[in-house]
């Protein structure tokens, strides 16, 4: 009993002091002209079950009007007020929430809160599943007249999802960030980042993939009439020689870019006649025609393949 009352007595008058000075305080808070303030208090949601997510856009403050003395006003500038919304006990799809005075955290006693501006917002929920989804390759850009797309090819093809029911029970693939197909040539190998909405689908493995991509020229088929033949390497024991074609049509499959004058005054045709000095004493033969075409050019056909040589031989007179 005597430890208590010392404890009660010891310093008695300064205690005396700082109750008197308290009070006066308080009366000085409350004696204070009353004023007005607006302020955005953020939303912090709590209760959201691990497999759910919201999927619609709320908005990131709701404004509030508060009233009270300037000094309990002043520091809400710094530490701003939000509401504490709990979502524990919400359903699947649409709710209509209620922003309440009582949610509203921050907030000293003295200030009075007088307007809450929406008075209720919008929270749409759904729960997260996974999915498998094919990637397809999203291009920009325009290719080089007379140039192709030839082949695509990514590595991984598909990725694993989770994101909302909802929205991945209607997709059937996802996209990469587009591709700009302007600034390929020939063949090219790109990692690319996928592209998704982010409140739809929460993750993603893996974000990124590698396109492979080959550019080539666009071919056609160009009919190239009446090459000459050229005839070489006749031997000197050949007297007379006459030949069924003189000129050869072809067939060609060659890049689009490429003209048709380009591609005949770059053919060389040629029938080699070496190889009549080793025939025996026959007057004619069969010679294959050998076509050189420009480079990138192909031969599909050539009409005739071969020519029909006839010939005569120098023969040397023996002496009597």
């Amino acid at each position: 009993m005597i430890k208590i009352q010392s404890l009660l007595f010891s310093n008695f008058y300064l205690k005396i002091l700082s109750v008197i000075i308290a009070i006066l305080l308080w009366f000085f808070v409350i004696g204070e002209s009353k004023n007005e303030m607006g302020l955005d208090a953020s939303l912090e949601f709590k209760g959201i079950p691990q497999d759910v997510t919201i999927v619609n856009d709320i908005p990131s403050a709701v404004h509030v009007r508060l009233k009270g003395s300037s000094t309990l006003l002043r520091p809400l500038t710094e530490k701003k007020p939000l509401f504490n919304i709990d979502l524990s006990h919400v359903k699947m799809g649409e709710n209509v929430i209620l922003l309440e005075k009582k949610d509203l955290k921050n907030i000293p006693l003295g200030i009075e809160v007088i307007d809450i501006s929406p008075v209720a917002i919008t929270v749409v929920l759904d729960k997260l599943v996974e999915k498998r989804l094919p990637v397809l390759v999203k291009t920009k850009g325009t290719l080089p007249r007379g140039y192709q797309l030839a082949e695509t090819k990514i590595i991984p093809s598909t990725v694993l999802a989770k994101g909302t029911q909802s929205y991945l029970r209607e997709l059937d693939n996802i996209f990469t960030n587009p591709v700009n197909l302007s600034a390929i040539k020939g063949q090219v190998t790109k990692e690319v980042t996928l592209a998704f909405d982010p409140k739809r689908i929460k993750f993603i493995d893996p974000l990124t993939v590698k396109v492979f991509i080959s550019i080539s020229e666009e071919r056609t088929q160009r009919s190239i009439k009446g090459i000459r033949i050229n005839f070489i390497n006749k031997p000197p024991t050949i007297n007379r020689i006459s030949y069924s074609n003189y000129f050869v049509d072809l067939l060609v499959n060659s890049p689009q870019n490429m003209l048709v004058d380009e591609i005949r005054h770059g053919t060389k045709v040629v029938v080699d006649l070496a190889s009549l000095a080793t025939i025996p004493q026959e007057n004619t033969a069969t010679l294959p025609i050998r076509i050189d075409l420009p480079k990138g050019a192909k031969l599909i056909w050539a009409d005739p393949p071969q020519v029909e040589v006839v010939f005569n031989r120098i023969v040397k007179q023996g002496k009597k």
